[in-house]
């Protein structure tokens, strides 16, 4: 028994269909009573509830909320239901206002000892319907959800699914409306108030919006799941993934993503090693909203197209900042990337880890994990990443046309703190070109690979015009593909620094290209005898690689030196006090502080190891050593 007291706007009083008794403004009351939810909610929840429609057309949460107290001392319900939030978005209202005051209502209702229900925001397609009207009331309910769970308030769960209309998310279901595409016709009150008499407390993020169409005006995206139903284009405006209250997961239905084209722009804010974007199928239950129909069982399969890219676009940017792709199948495409000529625009990823992502066998020349996947021309203005793990849950398996990171600019390039030891065989491994203009710097930094690449492991490539300037510092490439080289320059100018590259038969290092190179300082590579050699023969330091070599070579420390320490001459190689150096050989043979080997031991893959009790040995490298400054292991 009691009174359930409805209280909001148009769509609350029943407009147009009928006008509520508190309408005023609509010349209420009148009109059909069939025309709003309240006679079948009261009649479904079955208690012998009379009902008051407090429903005003136009009212914001705002004004809800001011004429709340009186309405609580007027009619003292026994329930009160909430249907308000299209006003707040039409004009614009900000979320957390909108949400600040929907928790002052809500808590004033439970003061009053009144039970609660608060509706979902419906769909809409009405006079000024826009993408982003649309997207923010799939962001305006998710945050309900979320204020109902932290709560323990009842929400009418469902009540938005029911308005849409069928394979679609956010597309009203005309056949529920009157001809506005605003309110409810007699149909759509009496299927949506059984939404409404069934509400329960909810999951937080129980919605789980979906993202599709043509984006041209700003919108953001907060924590929780959202799903991607079809491509979403984003021509003028800022997609922007906001990090700041948590993760955001978003998940692909079929072959689609996101990706920019003309002057619109991706980034993400706010976003920490623990709250970040994760962009995965549909299938996958371990991340954010289980989708209604995933399998739970997850492949690269899922996802046949590149989660985000550049198309068409000339004057754009990407942000992404702590990212994570999986199950993605990049075979003549990308994970992340561009395939459009795009010389105004930038492309940053930082702190991006990818998981279960392969090529496959058919790849073209274009495909790569990250960067440009066309054959034809497509370069940017700058492209930078800092921050990259592709570990040996992904694969490639083309070792003919394909490389996981392809750098194609005009104006510059840096890829820095990036592991990579995936599995199967590419062609390249990081890939550099720029166009027949300008003086182009490229620096790849900080990097770990331990992969197999057919031809070139690190190649700074030339143009016709010879205009990069490339450096490679502080670097170890152990390329273990049968006659692979470790990294080659084509280019005006260049230097390496800090670096060991190893080609496992082949060149570790070669520099017989047209043009020249200047080793700078601190310098190792494996030539094609399968030997090291100091690049100035002086005496040198490298920490915490190698140690230093004149006339022979010291380690001074425990760390995994790839392919071989085999040597032109004897007693070239020293192990230093306190460590091993195992060249194939098992290390508990090895006595501490001295050991020498020649060319005639034939050795192959080397791994140094620190056995001294009192000191630690290298831990595998993670993020953390990637941003608490560099360290070598695995």
């Amino acid at each position: 028994m009691g009174l359930l007291l409805a209280i909001g706007d148009s769509i609350c009083s029943g407009n147009p269909g009928y006008i509520g008794p508190d309408d005023s403004g609509q010349g209420g009351p009148s009109g059909n009573t069939a025309s709003q939810f309240w006679p079948t909610v009261v009649s479904l929840r079955g208690i012998g509830e009379t009902y008051y429609n407090s429903g005003i057309g136009g009212n914001t949460s705002a004004q809800v909320l001011a004429r709340l107290a009186a309405a609580l001392t007027a009619h003292t319900p026994a329930c009160t239901v909430i249907h308000v939030g299209i006003n707040d978005i039409y004009n614009s209202v900000a979320q957390a206002t909108f949400i600040a005051n929907m928790t002052s209502i809500g808590n004033a209702i439970k003061a009053a000892g009144s039970d609660l229900i608060i509706d979902e925001i419906i769909p809409y397609g009405g006079t000024g319907s826009t993408s982003t009207i649309q997207y923010n009331i799939i962001a305006f309910n998710q945050a309900l959800a979320n204020l109902c769970n932290t709560n323990g308030w009842k929400m009418s769960v469902g009540l938005y699914n029911y308005f849409l209309q069928s394979g679609t998310c956010r597309t009203p279901d005309a056949t529920k409306y009157s001809g506005d595409l605003h309110h409810p016709n007699i149909t759509g009150y009496q299927g949506g108030a059984q939404c409404i008499a069934a509400a329960v407390v909810p999951a937080p993020y129980v919605l789980t919006p979906g993202i599709e169409g043509t984006l041209a005006s700003n919108y953001t995206c907060v924590a929780g799941t959202y799903t991607v139903t079809n491509n979403l284009q984003i021509t003028t405006g800022n997609l922007t993934f906001d990090c700041a209250a948590g993760s955001i997961v978003i998940k692909t239905t079929g072959g689609c993503g996101l990706y920019t084209y003309g002057a619109g722009t991706i980034r993400v804010i706010n976003s920490t090693p623990k709250r970040k974007v994760i962009f995965t199928s549909s299938n996958d239950d371990l991340h954010g909203s289980i989708i209604p129909g995933s399998t739970g069982s997850p492949s690269a399969a899922d996802q046949t197209i590149p989660y985000i890219w550049m198309a068409g676009a000339t004057t754009t940017s990407i942000d992404l900042e702590y990212i994570e792709a999986w199950y993605c199948n990049a075979t003549n495409l990308a994970v992340f990337g561009w395939n459009a000529d795009s010389r105004g625009s930038s492309f940053t990823i930082k702190n991006c880890v990818l998981k279960y992502c392969t090529i496959g066998a058919g790849a073209t020349v274009g495909s790569c994990f990250i960067g440009r996947f066309t054959n034809t021309p497509a370069y940017l203005k700058s492209f930078i990443i800092d921050g990259l793990s592709i570990d040996s849950t992904n694969s490639i398996n083309n070792s003919s046309i394909t490389y996981p990171v392809g750098a194609f600019v005009v104006n510059s390039s840096s890829i820095k703190n990036v592991n990579l030891s995936f599995s199967g065989t590419a062609l390249f491994g990081i890939y550099h070109q720029t166009p027949d203009s300008g003086s182009v710097p490229c620096l790849v930094e900080n990097m770990v690979a331990k992969c197999s690449v057919k031809t070139y492991g690190i190649i700074l490539f030339y143009s016709a015009n010879n205009s990069i300037v490339g450096t490679i510092r502080n670097c170890v490439l152990w390329n273990t593909a049968s006659s692979g080289i470790g990294a080659t320059f084509y280019l005006a100018s260049g230097s390496v620094v800090n670096s060991v590259f190893t080609g496992n038969g082949g060149t570790g290092l070669d520099r017989t290209g047209p043009y020249s190179v200047t080793h700078t300082s601190n310098d190792y590579y494996n030539n094609g005898s399968n030997a090291f050699e100091a690049l100035t023969g002086t005496e040198k330091t490298v920490d915490p690689v190698l140690g230093n070599i004149s006339s022979q070579l010291t380690i001074s420390s425990g760390f995994l030196i790839p392919n071989g320490y085999a040597t032109t001459s004897s007693s070239l190689l020293t192990a230093g006090s306190g460590t091993y150096a195992s060249l194939g050989y098992d290390p508990s043979t090895w006595t501490a502080g001295d050991k020498s080997h020649s060319a005639s031991d034939n050795v192959g893959v080397g791994i140094v190891y620190n056995v001294t009790p009192t000191k630690k040995k290298s831990k595998s490298l993670g993020w953390s050593g990637f941003f608490g400054g560099f360290r070598f292991g695995f």
